[in-house]
Parts: C-alpha cells; sequence; structure tokens
C-alpha cells in the first residue's frame, strides 16, 4: 500500500484499489450503456455525454453497482482513517470517459479561487479511481505541491475538495481514459441515498 503522509504528500494514492477484472467489468458496463449518458439540457460542451451515475444504471448492471458501491464503501473507510474522520459520507459516485484531446483545467472540487461561491461547497473530499492505463498522457496533477500522477489501472487517488488540492488532467492522447470519480462529505445531509442500497 502506497498511501502514507509525508511533509510532501497529504493525499491518498494506491495502488490496485480495485482489481483489473473489475475494471474492466466497469469500462464494459459504460460501454454497454451509451444511451444512458447524461445529456445536459443546455448542451455543455465539456461534460456532456461523458458520464453516467450510480443511479442511471439499470438492475442488469447490477454487477457493476455492486463493485462501484463496494469501491466507495472501501473509499470512505479510507478517507476516514487518512484524514482521522469520524464520519463521511457518499455524496455521489460515476463512471467517466475521457476521449483523446480532452483535458481539464485546475481547479476545485468545493471552491473557486476568487471566493465566488461554489455550487457544491459541501464536498469534503474527492476521489479518482483509474479504470484503465492503455492511453497516453492523461496525468492527474496538484498545482500547490508540483506533484503528478501517472494513473495505472486499478489506482485511487483521493485528497480534499479545497484549494489545497487544486488539481487538473494533462490532454488524453491515443485511446480512452476510463475513471469512476466520487465526491464525499462531513454533511449527512449530502449524502447520497444510493450509498446505502444494496445490490
Amino acid at each position: 500500500m502506497n498511501d502514507q503522509k509525508s511533509s510532501q504528500r497529504d493525499f491518498i494514492q494506491q495502488q490496485d484499489f480495485l482489481p483489473a477484472e473489475d475494471c474492466a467489468l466497469l469500462i464494459e458496463c459504460f460501454e454497454r450503456n451509451q444511451e444512458r449518458l447524461f445529456r445536459n439540457p443546455q448542451g455543455d460542451p465539456f461534460w456532456d455525454n461523458r458520464y453516467l451515475w450510480i443511479t442511471s444504471l439499470p438492475d442488469s448492471e447490477n454487477a457493476a453497482k455492486r463493485v462501484m458501491q463496494d469501491a466507495r464503501l472501501r473509499v470512505i473507510e479510507a478517507l476516514q482513517a487518512y484524514y482521522s474522520e469520524a464520519a463521511v459520507y457518499s455524496d455521489s459516485v460515476q463512471l467517466v470517459k475521457w476521449s483523446p484531446g480532452q483535458s481539464m483545467v485546475p481547479h476545485a472540487d468545493n471552491a473557486h479561487p476568487d471566493g465566488s461561491p461554489h455550487a457544491m461547497p459541501w464536498r469534503d473530499y474527492a476521489s479518482v479511481i483509474y479504470l484503465n492505463d492503455d492511453y497516453d498522457g492523461g496525468e492527474f496533477y496538484f498545482t500547490e505541491s508540483g506533484i503528478e500522477v501517472k494513473p495505472t489501472t486499478g489506482m485511487l487517488m483521493a485528497f480534499t475538495g479545497g484549494m489545497r488540492h487544486f488539481h487538473g488532467v494533462r490532454e488524453v492522447r491515443g485511446a480512452a481514459r476510463y475513471t469512476m470519480p466520487g465526491w464525499y462529505t462531513r454533511n449527512v445531509a449530502h449524502r447520497d441515498p444510493s450509498s446505502l442500497d444494496e445490490y
């Protein structure tokens, strides 16, 4: 396990958090459910037609939902242990496809650099589980520390939602990049009810 704190690191990075066969199952699930991809009514050019919520998957995909559910519960346990939290709740979990040419500018998950109101200020933590690594580019990086990570299949990255972990994604090249992101909160009022479901 590669998740010890140091003066340079205050985030979780764990190789092989999710077995390769489970990663492949989730990618196959994503590809089978193209008609269920989120379509923003405004046609958001960045996120439109790129992700699936766990709750948007049909009962025929319960095997994939079980993998997603188990993974997010284990992420909660990891966050509670690493950050000494008494209680952390899942806000949401998704499957996301990054096509070649896509990247993401640095951002925080619960704050804006200029201090303006954020749409989701309750997101105290975030995680990403990487489902494949057969692409070029797509590195994950933190701007403050200068740390850059080349994802590997099954790797977990988990970190705080604020400006301390301002982060971005380098341009993906060659093939699609698949991830399972999740967000977590100390505020039980923002818990995703599906986090209590059994599949």
